[in-house]
């Protein structure tokens, strides 16, 4: 099998007329060349084509039909191919034509029944022409083993169905059997005694039957039971009054029920019931073969459904798990859409591997989703204690994740089961856990390491003590707490152990006991929490994110008031000694405590931070307050206001700062050109900086700046700069004096009209990157002898590139989205280094086509 075709391999193409195995992958062959010889391959038994290749529209059938001997023709992996499969009738020796998407391709074949070794024909559309569509062309299909037929609701005589001899295929193991369910008429009668006569053989293991139009099952399905041994059954949008044998049905509007007892399923594993509009009943009278044999169950758009086998079954303990014992080998439930049910099967139902998803069903759940170690549910706005009996909590000791949303606060005695418990993300809510007025739950610990509050609307001080239940947290994230107006660190001096519990106490007692044994607890916190919008940190953790907090201000000074009882703190954030991550966006005033402070004593974070991100924080006027922070490595600062750069140097030379982002900050560098290389309380030293992205080009591009981080800095990124067109001469003369430059790359700056002039004079440049400057019309001549990669991407302006654009250390160019260019340099013109070459399928197709040339001449060409 050969991934690569240069251009002799054409010429090989015509000797080797036994080929038996052929693959062709990717764009960037000649092969509009090679298949010019392909159909000299006549002993050829496998085609695999992977790609795209528009010219196989019109090529492939004058070829492909002379491939006599093809066994199997392999397209399920190509993009965009116009495939044309309407004539490969006449390849009587196909087995398998495997096809990408909806199948659409096996339907397109005229006159299938030519293919008599067929085993899989996934869509076959009844009389979708006038001729060589019939279902008669099915009829010496004999080794089918998979077989959709659609538009069933166009055969009009049972004669036609007869004809197809299903009953004859007893290799036959998938059958789909489709209706069109937007058709305008249905005939009853008719549609029965058509599905009576598509009887499948009794091998047959996957059946679906969509869009029936008739009131009955048919007999092979019902009383007469032929598929007995059925592994998968699918029914969607039927309106039967009789069923099959899956226990009792109730329909809307009869007072009998559809029960089929002298029959049933012996091994069915996957039962599917979709858009069954009448159905509002299904009972279970007990353990049956049906039920026990069950792995997948399905229901779904089932309106008036009240009641499933095991809808009573929901509640606490062990005994909720007895009827769902009838269904002992069920992995996977799915129950959508079904508004009416009145109770829903306990989630999960078993310790052993199983998932659940069940949307819109019943009036408490929104969406419940269990994916093993994952369990995500949403409740209704109207919800009491009762909802959270649809968990079988004592089956959750192996979850992970927990997930809960607008629901009623959960019972710290349930959580407690969750004993494999890491992360917890609580959103909508008022009060994760529920407590007795007044009530403590010191006592309780659980092992979650992270937490995610979101839209919470209780008080600081419930917050509070949420913390107070997870000794080992180690990140939380809050979001869009609007009810919260400060923040600060809290420290207990001792800290209260978990109470021990006999396992059969109540609920009540617990709370109870709590209520006595961590009274001192409370008391700390209550009196931590000055006000009820506070919120207090615990001292452990290590990565904090918050965002969307309107009204949130970091406390400056102590909040626990009782330093002799040996409490611990300080200003802010302090007392977290472990926080290396900390990320505010969108938090105007977080920072407003600190905005006319001019002591560089005063410090909102602990030295511990690695990691800062300010996103619309403003009130903070310098960075003087950050100067403690000489353990940071990343500085990300965007949309704060008036905050200047002061304090930076501090960053860059006594710390470990290496990357910098300042986005939207525009008096970040003003007037920082005489101060920030000059501050004398600072030894002599150079800057550890190496990376900046940044959108002030005026800022950053001013001699004593560029001179301070000459030394250090290998990549800037100039993004998102709106104003600028042209590089001054100064900026220019800056840019120059950064000789340590290993990358430099240009993003969304529409106004920027040409690069900046001189950057050939940057001995150690080895990359430039142009995105989405689309007013920049070409590339400057002279780029440095350094170079070693180009990368040009949604450039419009750009026509061309010269060779003199192209410097001969180049290695690699890479253009993508500029339609402009249609041509590169002649290939004499093209740099000697060069040994990548990517144009992807968004340029012109002659800049495609010019590239695709270049195969054999440059190593690595995708065109």
């Amino acid at each position: 099998m050969w991934r690569v075709f240069p251009k002799h391999l054409v010429i090989c193409l015509r000797k080797l007329e036994p080929f038996a195995l052929f693959f062709l992958s990717g764009a960037s062959y000649i092969v509009e060349d090679m298949w010019q010889n392909f159909s000299k391959l006549v002993h050829l038994r496998y085609l695999k084509i992977k790609g795209s290749y528009h010219f196989l529209e019109t090529d492939l059938p004058g070829t492909i039909s002379r491939l006599y001997h093809l066994k199997i023709l392999d397209i399920k992996d190509s993009t965009d191919c116009p495939f044309p499969s309407r004539y490969l009738s006449n390849l009587a020796s196909m087995q398998h034509f495997l096809v990408p998407g909806n199948n659409s391709l096996h339907s397109d074949i005229l006159n299938v029944g030519n293919l008599k070794l067929l085993r899989e024909l996934r869509r076959f559309e009844a009389k979708k022409e006038n001729k060589g569509f019939e279902l008669k062309q099915l009829a010496e299909l004999l080794v089918l083993e998979v077989l959709g037929i659609y538009n069933l609701e166009k055969v009009k005589v049972k004669e036609e169905a007869v004809a197809m001899k299903l009953i004859q295929k007893h290799h036959l193991q998938e059958l789909v059997l489709d209706w069109d369910i937007n058709r305008s008429d249905k005939d009853p009668i008719g549609e029965e005694n058509i599905l009576e006569c598509l009887m499948p053989h009794s091998n047959l293991y996957k059946l679906s039957i969509t869009g029936h139009g008739g009131d009955t099952c048919p007999s092979w399905l019902g009383m007469n039971l032929s598929v007995k041994t059925l592994d998968s059954l699918r029914l969607s949008s039927v309106s039967w009054k009789t069923f099959p044998p899956l226990g009792e049905m109730w329909f809307v509007g009869e007072h009998c029920k559809s029960c089929i007892r002298e029959q049933s399923f012996k091994k069915l594993k996957r039962l599917e019931l979709e858009k069954v509009p009448k159905l509002i009943k299904w009972v279970g009278n007990g353990p049956s073969d049906l039920f026990s044999h069950l792995e997948v169950l399905v229901i779904k758009d089932c309106p008036e459904l009240m009641e499933l086998p095991f809808s009573h079954c929901a509640g606490y303990g062990q005994h909720v798990e007895d009827n769902m014992t009838w269904f002992r080998k069920l992995k996977k439930l799915e129950i959508t859409d079904c508004p009416k049910l009145s109770s829903l099967p306990c989630v999960p139902w078993s310790s052993s591997t199983c998932s659940a998803k069940i949307v819109q069903a019943g009036s408490g759940i929104e969406q419940l989703s269990f994916r093993g170690h994952i369990l995500e549910i949403k409740g209704k706005d109207t919800l009491d204690s009762a909802f959270w009996r649809v968990l079988a909590f004592h089956n959750l000791s192996e979850l992970e994740v927990l997930q809960v949303t607008t629901c009623p606060p959960l019972s710290l005695v349930h959580l407690e089961k969750l004993s494999s418990l890491r992360s917890l993300r609580i959103y909508d809510m008022g009060d994760a856990f529920c407590s007795a007025e007044g009530g403590g739950h010191a006592g309780y610990q659980f092992p979650v390491k992270d937490v995610t509050i979101g839209r919470y609307g209780g008080s600081g001080q419930r917050l509070t003590r949420l913390f107070s239940y997870f000794p080992n947290l180690l990140w939380f994230r809050m979001f869009r707490c609007e009810k919260l107006t400060g923040l600060g660190v809290v420290g207990l001096h001792k800290r209260t152990e978990a109470l021990p519990r006999p396992p059969s106490i109540s609920v009540n007692q617990v709370e109870e006991a709590q209520e006595q044994q961590g009274a001192r607890a409370e008391e700390e916190i209550a009196a931590a929490a000055t006000s009820e919008g506070v919120l207090l940190l615990s001292h452990q953790l290590q990565r904090l994110d918050i965002s969307y907090c309107q009204n949130l201000v970091l406390c400056p000074g102590l909040l626990d008031h009782d330093e002799d009882e040996g409490r611990t703190g300080g200003g802010g954030l302090q007392g977290l000694s472990s926080l290396t991550s900390l990320t505010i966006r969108k938090c105007p005033r977080f920072l407003s405590s600190y905005s006319s402070s001019s002591s560089s004593s005063c410090f909102p974070f602990p030295t511990s931070l690695e990691f800062l991100s300010l996103r619309g924080v403003e009130g903070m006027e310098t960075l003087l307050p950050l100067s403690n922070l000489t353990s940071l490595t990343e500085l990300d600062i965007r949309e704060c206001g008036d905050l200047k750069g002061e304090g930076l140097q501090s960053l860059l030379v006594q710390g470990r700062l290496t990357r910098l982002t300042v986005h939207e900050t525009p008096k970040f560098f003003a007037g920082s050109e005489p101060s920030l290389p000059r501050e004398p309380e600072l030894p002599s030293s150079s800057s550890k900086l190496q990376t900046l992205d940044t959108d002030d080009v005026a800022g950053v591009l001013a001699a004593p700046i560029c001179a301070f981080l000459s030394s250090s800095l290998t990549k800037l990124d100039f993004r998102w700069v709106k104003e600028v067109e042209r590089f001054t001469k100064e900026q220019e003369e800056a840019l120059q004096l950064l000789t340590s430059l290993e990358s430099i790359e240009f993003w969304f700056s529409n106004k920027l009209q040409c690069l900046p002039a001189g950057l050939h004079r940057l001995p150690n440049l080895k990359r430039l990157v142009i995105i989405d400057c689309q007013a920049i019309g070409s590339l400057q001549d002279g780029l440095p002898g350094s170079l070693l990669e180009l990368v040009i991407c949604d450039c419009q302006g750009i026509r061309s590139i010269h060779k003199e654009c192209l410097p001969n250390s180049l290695q690699k160019l890479v253009i993508s989205n500029c339609p402009g260019i249609r041509f590169l340099p002649k290939v004499e013109y093209l740099p000697s280094s060069l040994r990548e070459l990517v144009v992807d399928d968004r340029n012109s197709e002659e800049l495609r086509r010019h590239c695709r040339k270049l195969i054999g001449t440059i190593p690595i060409v995708r065109a």
